[in-house]
């Protein structure tokens, strides 16, 4: 069957920001892919794989879930599990290979129980809350840990890490005084007698603004898909970053209006002259969300054209009176370029006062991706 909704992936444009993220840290700094929520929405084993194929040293998910999937996948690069873990995931962890966060503590007496049951060497890493409050360990539960892995022959200590709250801001002191803590921490559990091979701080907006934290591994979130970890006013930062997703819908109906006619659930727009209206099958169950209601743009034939009246759960209705060759069948644009015309998914973002993580999260099952080499 044909796509009614569908999102591109550009392989191709992973590989290239991969090496880009690779030149800007330079020699001596590996570059992890975070590849968490399916990718955010990009699909996951698909970018796993461009992005190990283009150098990076590593793979990031959020739970061990995740881990498990791209192991089934085929995937056998190393993959560090960022975030908070169950114990009850230990078994699943060890057995697939995770190197799993000590978050909290109790991770690792479930860690080296199963190691020592499964007969396996289990990779940890210590993950340090430095300001964020949302999961790690604290300092002092942190070099506790680091003291018991000393002589922890089921466990290796992989990696010392921590996350920044603040470094998307142009205000840069506390992520310095990070920085500073985040070294000396280090510098404490390696005169415990640890060698962690791996120190990792920095994420997609330290990585552009804070070269002193890139320590000898980085997290590629955003950047890897091209799209800004910083405000639109900082967009020029984003030059070289090739776009990873392009959506777009097939218009499946056309009506001509008159003036004054009451569009969509609770008649939230009226047209003001007569006009033809076109009816896109996508709506917020497949992550075209209602904010965007009367409160965007999609391209057809190269022009952009309103959305006007409510999203609904499977339709959007935009106004093509201004595009007289508008047709049944036509391909509309709801991110990525058509002629001379783009509409990134930081634009989205802005419109529904959001980032654009959560633009591309939010494209659900029914879009199917289409995997290729631009």
């Amino acid at each position: 069957m044909a796509a009614r909704t569908w999102a591109t992936v550009d392989v191709s444009a992973v590989r290239h920001n991969v090496r880009l993220a690779r030149e800007i840290v330079g020699p001596g700094v590996g570059v992890a892919a975070v590849v968490k929520a399916e990718a955010y929405g990009h699909g996951a084993a698909p970018v796993a794989r461009a992005a190990l194929e283009a150098g990076a040293a590593a793979l990031v998910v959020a739970n061990a879930q995740e881990g498990v999937e791209l192991r089934g996948a085929g995937l056998d690069a190393p993959i560090i599990v960022i975030g908070a873990s169950l114990t009850c995931d230990a078994e699943a962890i060890v057995a697939h290979g995770l190197a799993a966060s000590l978050s909290p503590p109790a991770m690792l007496d479930a860690i080296q129980a199963e190691a020592r049951r499964q007969g396996r060497k289990a990779r940890v890493h210590l993950m340090v809350d430095l300001g964020m409050r949302r999961d790690g360990v604290t300092w002092d539960e942190a070099l506790e840990l680091a003291s018991r892995l000393v002589a922890a022959r089921e466990v290796e200590l992989e990696g010392v890490a921590s996350h920044f709250p603040t470094a998307d801001s142009e205000d840069t002191r506390f992520a310095e005084r990070q920085i500073a803590e985040f070294a000396r921490l280090v510098a404490d559990v390696s005169a415990i007698g640890l060698r962690p091979r791996y120190a990792h701080l920095a994420a997609s907006a330290a990585i552009l603004r804070l070269p002193q934290s890139h320590f000898n591994l980085v997290r590629l979130g955003i950047l890897l898909y091209g799209m800004s970890p910083l405000p639109r006013t900082a967009m020029a930062t984003l030059a070289g970053w090739q776009p990873v997703l392009s959506w777009r819908a097939r218009v499946v109906y056309l009506r001509r209006v008159a003036a004054g006619t009451e569009v969509g659930y609770g008649h939230t727009y009226v047209t003001p002259r007569a006009t033809v209206l076109a009816t896109l099958p996508v709506g917020y169950y497949d992550g075209y969300l209602r904010a965007y209601s009367n409160n965007a743009d999609v391209l057809i034939h190269g022009r952009r054209v309103p959305v006007v009246g409510r999203v609904s759960m499977d339709y959007v209705t935009v106004d093509v009176g201004d595009v007289p060759e508008a047709a049944v069948g036509d391909v509309a644009t709801l991110i990525g370029r058509d002629g001379a015309e783009c509409i990134r998914a930081e634009e989205l973002a802005e419109r529904r006062g959001t980032i654009p993580y959560e633009v591309t999260c939010a494209i659900g099952p029914r879009v199917r991706r289409i995997y290729v080499e631009a």
